[in-house]
């Protein structure tokens, strides 16, 4: 089976590097320990989860509603009070020019670039 791992080995063990980077930025010494919690964030267009690693397993974290998941929704209020998730998504229809939704795929994008202009016209 042909995996993105195994693809990333091979382009990485080839040339040294790998999209510009060192091996060594990108590969860690899979004997070193690790110090501290890890967390793993799965940020989806539609819902985000956050899960922690304890022992060898990872614990997804619930929201404040007892949710595995939550909506990838962000909304701002008039009084400045931030929403995040269910609550901001209930309140999108009363609230839509301080709702923000389907962000991800602008994250690391410039205020310039063609695709960032293209949906500002939409607004």
């Amino acid at each position: 089976m042909f995996t993105a791992a195994r693809s990333l080995r091979s382009a990485v063990s080839r040339t040294g590097h790998y999209a510009g980077l060192p091996r060594s930025t990108i590969a860690r010494n899979m004997n070193s320990k690790v110090n501290g919690p890890v967390i793993g964030i799965d940020l989806g267009t539609t819902n985000s989860c956050v899960s922690v690693m304890q022992g060898k397993d990872s614990v997804v974290i619930e929201n404040a509603e007892g949710q595995r998941t939550t909506p990838s929704v962000v909304a701002f209020t008039k009084h400045g009070e931030r929403l995040v998730g269910l609550p901001a998504k209930r309140q999108a229809v009363v609230n839509p020019t301080n709702t923000v939704f389907a962000f991800k795929r602008l994250i690391g994008r410039q205020f310039k670039d063609k695709e960032v202009q293209g949906d500002i016209k939409h607004l």
